[in-house]
């Protein structure tokens, strides 16, 4: 009889580790299924944002529309405003919620583009974009040159750089 019950006892305690085991494989796989899909939203929403930047830049240069232009503010008090929903205008795509402001940075006649054996001057831009979404934001920050008339300005050094994208930041 004795040997009857550590029988029963050793199957119920090998029965139980193995129930464990099963459960804590399950969270793991649910784990890695809950990153997976945070992942690919990002992916999406990174993928979203560029091209609606692309969009918004090749607007700015061929029709050089003036809605959505704010006076140059700090990078970072412009995110914290978008994020707050208290300045910028409102687009929208199948899925998703923006919100965006462009801001006139200035010309800078000692920062030079050569097209065609012709040199240029350049205006700067910067595009702050927002995925509305839940619980934060998606924000893609990105500067950008244009193309403008060659001012001969005294510099102490003068730089060549191409036109379009400069610099840009991505945050979650």
């Amino acid at each position: 009889m004795k040997q009857q019950g550590i029988i029963l006892l050793t199957t119920v305690i090998f029965l139980s580790i193995i129930m464990l085991l099963v459960v804590a494989q399950a969270q793991l796989v649910a784990l890695h299924t809950k990153a997976l899909n945070y992942h690919t939203k990002r992916a999406y929403v990174l993928q979203s944002l560029e091209k609606l930047a692309y969009r918004l830049m090749s607007e700015q240069l061929t029709k050089q529309q003036t809605c959505c232009l704010a006076k140059e503010l700090n990078p970072n008090e412009v995110i914290n405003l978008l994020k707050k929903q208290q300045e910028g205008c409102f687009i929208s795509d199948d899925k998703l919620t923006y919100i965006y402001l462009k801001e006139y940075l200035g010309q800078f006649n000692c920062l030079h583009s050569t097209v065609n054996g012709h040199i240029y001057s350049t205006k700067h831009w910067r595009l702050t974009i927002a995925a509305l979404t839940s619980p934060h934001p998606f924000v893609l920050q990105l500067r950008f040159a244009t193309l403008a008339p060659f001012s001969p300005e005294i510099c102490k050094s003068t730089l060549m750089i191409s036109p379009g994208i400069l610099s840009w930041r991505y945050l979650t």
